[in-house]
C-alpha cells in the first residue's frame, strides 16, 4: 500500500486514454483516519474521473462532459468506516454511476452524459491543482475500461485485503 499523508504525497498515472469516456470502473482498498476537510482519492480535473474524493464523512463523485455532473453520497465514510480499510468502487456503464461501498451498492443515478477527454494526468492522491492531499492509505487501485458487474464487484471485494494490510 502507500501511505499518504495529506500534505504532499501523491502518484502521477499518466493520462487516460479516451475509451474510458464510455465506460469505466475504479475500486480501491483506502484508509482514512481524519473526518474533516477534502481529500482526493484520484483526480484528473475533467472527463472521466474529474474528481473522486472524501469530503468529511461524504464520497463525491464527479465527472464532466457538456455539463459537470457531481454527486455526494453522505455518511459514504461515516465513523464505522473510519481508521479501517474500505473498498471503495465506482461504475459508470453510460447510462448509470454506481458507487459501492465494501461490495455493496450504495448508490445509484442515470447519468447520459458524453464526458470529454481527459487531457491532464491521473493523480492519486491529490487534486490535480496541486491540493486536498489524501490523508491516510490506498492500495489495490484498479481502473478498467469497462463497468464490472455487482458479481465482479463483490467477488473483488471478497478476496480480501492482501495479506500483508492486516497488520498496522
Amino acid at each position: 500500500s502507500m501511505e499518504f499523508d495529506g500534505t504532499d504525497d501523491y502518484l502521477n498515472a499518466g493520462v487516460l486514454p479516451d475509451i474510458f469516456r464510455n465506460a469505466f470502473t475504479t475500486s480501491a482498498w483506502v484508509f482514512t483516519d481524519t473526518s474533516s476537510g477534502g481529500h482526493q482519492i484520484l483526480s484528473t480535473g475533467e472527463g472521466a474521473l474529474s474528481q473522486l474524493f472524501q469530503s468529511s464523512s461524504a464520497l463525491i463523485i464527479q465527472v464532466r462532459g457538456a455539463s459537470v455532473y457531481s454527486k455526494t453520497v453522505s455518511n459514504y465514510f461515516s465513523a464505522d468506516y473510519q481508521n479501517r480499510w474500505v473498498y471503495v468502487t465506482v461504475v459508470y456503464n453510460g447510462a448509470t454511476i454506481k458507487a459501492y461501498r465494501n461490495g455493496i451498492e450504495v448508490n445509484s443515478d442515470s447519468l447520459t452524459l458524453t464526458l470529454n477527454s481527459t487531457g491532464n494526468s491521473l493523480n492519486i492522491g491529490r487534486w490535480v491543482g496541486d491540493a486536498e492531499y489524501w490523508n491516510g492509505k490506498i492500495t489495490e487501485l484498479g481502473l478498467f475500461d469497462r463497468s464490472l458487474t455487482p458479481l465482479e464487484i463483490a467477488s473483488l471485494y471478497n478476496q480480501g485485503m492482501p495479506t500483508n494490510l492486516l497488520v498496522n
